[in-house]
């Protein structure tokens, strides 16, 4: 029978071979390695990589400090999911554009929610702060600088039959204008931000709970 830190190491390694398909699939079917790697769904994949890779090799418990970070991730990728399935899938035309299934499902959905159920199943709770969070929204803007940067130095994305210099409709002021990009970036912020600290209070309330349960028991 598996003990607890086997039976995580499993579910990571379980967890890193959709998630490494899934960013290969993203390459190898895609007519454009830098477009690939220009997105926000490639790069939160990859932080997922790098950091549950790490995780693999870690026999010790996480510090806070890796907590942190690992919540950083965890929120990143978790954005990737939420956007897909509200702000773009339900709005792709059928008859003009259909993600392949398998890199699609990976990325967007496979690799979000294990990263989401490990928290649940192997997270030591209580380590999250409030503080935190401001330290979390740091992923999602710093892709938004790297988007315009990649913008303004002649990037583009290629779409069945457009192209644009941006990746995400509600990114690109070519198409919307800056005053309403600007108001995407303050909405999606202040949902990452409710996200975050609703994050913390659930970390919270489940110790909570379970110093409850233990005194009823007792």
């Amino acid at each position: 029978m598996l003990n607890k830190t086997k039976g995580r190491k499993l579910y990571i390694i379980i967890l890193l071979i959709g998630n490494l398909i899934g960013i290969i699939l993203s390459l190898v079917e895609s007519d454009s390695l830098i477009q690939s790697i220009s997105y926000f769904t490639w790069q939160s994949n990859v932080f997922v990589l790098l950091f549950f890779s790490y995780l693999l090799f870690k026999n010790k418990e996480l510090s806070i400090k890796e907590q942190s970070v690992k919540a950083a991730v965890t929120i990143a990728i978790l954005l990737t999911f939420i956007v897909y399935h509200t702000l773009l899938d339900p709005f792709f035309n059928p008859s003009e554009y259909t993600p392949p299934f398998w890199r699609n499902f990976l990325v967007h959905t496979y690799t979000p929610l294990l990263v989401l159920l490990d928290y649940f199943l192997f997270d030591k709770k209580g380590k999250l702060q409030y503080r935190m969070v401001p330290h979390w929204l740091t992923m999602p803007f710093a892709y938004f600088i790297y988007a315009n940067i990649y913008a303004i130095l002649g990037g583009t994305f290629v779409f069945e039959d457009s192209v644009s210099r941006y990746p995400y409709f509600f990114m690109n002021p070519d198409k919307i204008g800056w005053g309403f990009v600007i108001i995407f970036v303050l909405v999606i912020s202040l949902f990452i931000s409710t996200l975050s600290i609703l994050f913390v209070f659930l970390d919270k309330k489940i110790v909570e709970e379970k110093k409850y349960h233990d005194r009823e028991v007792s």
